[in-house]
């Protein structure tokens, strides 16, 4: 019974391991054309740029090892980013109109376990097929 409960509470915490969310905080500004009429099109610019600075924000907190793996896909998980953010949250659009600028915070939730699968791709052990072993 003993065995039970702990295999019971290993394969809680093993479950509880798969699936890894992080989350990130990032800004912009933009300038705009009228700052009492703010167009969709200027809330989604804003809003694009805020995610990008967030992701920034996110990467730079990698070791050497993570950022190098990194930045062998760089440009083409920038290209899909949408693959690894779970959800945006925009937490603030405030107007100045003495600048006539846009300044938007947004949160985004990253899936860090489809990141580590982009990023094992480039390793010589992730890129060998399971029972190839790598040379390493």
């Amino acid at each position: 019974m003993y065995l039970k409960k702990i295999f019971i509470i290993f394969i809680f915490f093993l479950a509880s391991n798969t699936y890894s969310e992080t989350f990130s905080k990032g800004s912009a500004s933009i300038a705009v054309k009228k700052p009492n009429k703010i167009t969709d099109e200027e809330t989604a610019q804003s809003k694009k740029k805020a995610v990008e600075s967030a992701w920034k924000k996110y990467t730079s907190k990698f070791n050497v090892s993570r950022m190098k793996q990194y930045m062998l896909v760089k440009e083409d998980i920038i290209s899909t980013l949408d693959d690894y953010i779970n959800d945006i949250q925009v937490l603030d659009n405030t107007v100045d109109t003495g600048t006539k600028t846009l300044r938007t915070i947004v949160k985004i939730s990253i899936n860090e376990v489809a990141l580590d699968a982009k990023l094992s791709l480039t390793s010589a052990a992730g890129g060998t097929a399971s029972g190839e072993g790598s040379l390493i």
